[in-house]
């Protein structure tokens, strides 16, 4: 299979000719280089976009937004104790070319009968194509919180060479990296490979020929600011933890704050709703015992009931649901709460063991 070279920017062929060092793409305009060029591993860190006096302020009005929580955490929390932590975080930039041929699969329709084709018929066929993508892998490279924090957008804006005397002098504490850059560029090189692998299998059912080329782009470490927070909430003395983005002012982790009117009111709702659901079945109970024997309500109601029976079961179905989801937030004090773009529960009990 003769090799197409293509764009890295739009998947364009490109008038390259060997020994060339650049192209441009006549498409998109994209100059491409050619050659081996050295990556240079590269160690930041980001600047503090929250400091101390501001993490008060920060967390209350994240943990605002969490429903129930009353008004007066704006008043009545105090910061118990802060910490501000520098934690380790791989950035790899990869880009892949593959090009490939191989048999696929295809179907091909007959017997239109005006609703509809009766007949399908698959084949077998040659195909070929490319895949080109550039991805960019975080990974979160410590032991210290959950893993979770691989999900968590770093925002690089105001980084800085790495420093380890800077970040005493702010009276950060460093937390270093447990692997190097070797192993976070092959993680980076496997997922990228393994994307590929899926959408080629997804493509062909018989791969012949595959000529690949993957290229790390970039490769960074970067330290980012926490603040480690302990916290009281008002008439509470049992403290509870939550974890801030310092260069981006985002409350990444969380404890959730008692809520007892909001329980209240919650578990209100799930006995209406389980009560509501008891009346149905007795309705369904009434029309079958003391209607049943009238040939006019069997003939007449039958559909009503039908519908009955659906509409309480999807009472009782929510109800139970409801009432899983509130048992859990009352007994599971230690639940997690991550804050992406808004707010998700995740029921895991490791964050406060992490933090201590």
């Amino acid at each position: 299979m003769e090799q197409k070279v293509v764009c890295k920017n739009c998947s364009a062929p490109l008038d390259y000719r060997d020994g060339d060092t650049i192209a441009v793409c006549i498409y998109c305009n994209e100059t491409n280089k050619f050659g081996e060029e050295k990556v240079t591993d590269e160690h930041y860190c980001l600047d503090l976009f929250i400091e101390q006096q501001n993490v008060r302020s920060t967390l209350v009005g994240d943990l605002l937004k969490i429903p129930g929580v009353s008004d007066n955490i704006e008043t009545g929390l105090i910061i118990k104790n802060m910490n501000l932590i520098y934690l380790p975080f791989y950035i790899t930039q990869i880009h892949g070319n593959v090009q490939w041929k191989g048999v696929g699969r295809d179907a091909e329709f007959s017997g239109h009968d005006g609703r509809g084709y009766t007949n399908i018929h698959f084949i077998t066929k040659k195909e070929e194509g490319v895949f080109d993508d550039l991805i960019t892998v975080v990974k979160y490279d410590s032991d210290k919180f959950s893993q979770e924090l691989n999900q968590h957008n770093i925002a690089v804006i105001g980084r800085t060479f790495f420093s380890e005397g800077e970040i005493k002098n702010k009276g950060g504490k460093l937390i270093n990296e447990k692997s190097d850059f070797k192993k976070a560029k092959n993680e980076a090189l496997k997922e990228l490979k393994e994307k590929h692998g899926k959408k080629l299998n997804d493509e062909l059912m018989e791969v012949e020929e595959k000529i690949e080329d993957y290229k790390i782009i970039k490769s960074q470490l970067i330290h980012v600011p926490f603040w480690e927070v302990e916290w009281l909430e008002p008439n509470i003395d049992e403290p509870k933890k939550a974890l801030i983005d310092a260069a981006s002012g985002i409350t990444v982790q969380a404890d959730i704050p008692s809520r007892k009117l909001f329980m209240i009111f919650s578990y209100s709702m799930v006995a209406l709703y389980l009560i509501s659901s008891i009346i149905g079945v007795l309705v369904l109970l009434y029309y079958d015992t003391v209607l049943s024997g009238s040939q006019e309500y069997v003939s007449e109601t039958v559909s009503l009931r039908e519908n009955l029976e659906r509409r309480f079961g999807i009472f009782i179905l929510f109800g139970v649901i409801m009432a899983s989801f509130i048992i859990r937030l009352t007994f599971k004090d230690k639940i997690k709460f991550s804050f992406k773009g808004g707010f998700k529960l995740t029921f895991e009990d490791k964050f406060r063991e992490k933090m201590t």
